[in-house]
C-alpha cells in the first residue's frame, strides 16, 4: 500500500513460500515447532491478503494499473521455507529465485 501511495507503478514481491502452506499431519513434538508453524501461517495470510489487495486494486477503472510480479515458489517445488535460516537451504532457494527471476517476462 505505502508503494503504492508513493506512486509505483511497477511492485516486485519476493516470497520464500508457495501460495499455498503445504498442510498434513506433521508431528509437532516441541511446542517451538507449533510456534513456527503459527508464524508461517500467519505470515502466508499477511503477503496474500496483500497481493490480493493490490489486485483488487487494480479492478477499479478510476486507478492506475500496477504492474505487480510476483517471484515465489512453485507449489510443487519449495525450495526452503519463510523461517528456514540454514544456509544450506537459503544458498539452493537463492538461486532458484534468481531462475524464477530470469523467467519472468522482461526478467
Amino acid at each position: 500500500k505505502e508503494a503504492i501511495d508513493l506512486g509505483a507503478d511497477e511492485i516486485y514481491v519476493i516470497l520464500c513460500s508457495p501460495f499455498g502452506l503445504p498442510y498434513g499431519k506433521r508431528d509437532y513434538g516441541y511446542s517451538v515447532d507449533i510456534g513456527f508453524r503459527t508464524i508461517e501461517i500467519l505470515t502466508n495470510e499477511v503477503y496474500n491478503n496483500d497481493i490480493e489487495t493490490c489486485l483488487r486494486y487494480n479492478t477499479h477503472p478510476d486507478k492506475r494499473k500496477i504492474d505487480l510480479r510476483i517471484i515465489r515458489p512453485d507449489e510443487d517445488n519449495p525450495v526452503c521455507g519463510t523461517l528456514d535460516f540454514y544456509q544450506d537451504k537459503i544458498r539452493p532457494g537463492i538461486e532458484y529465485g534468481y531462475e524464477k527471476a530470469r523467467g519472468m517476462e522482461g526478467g
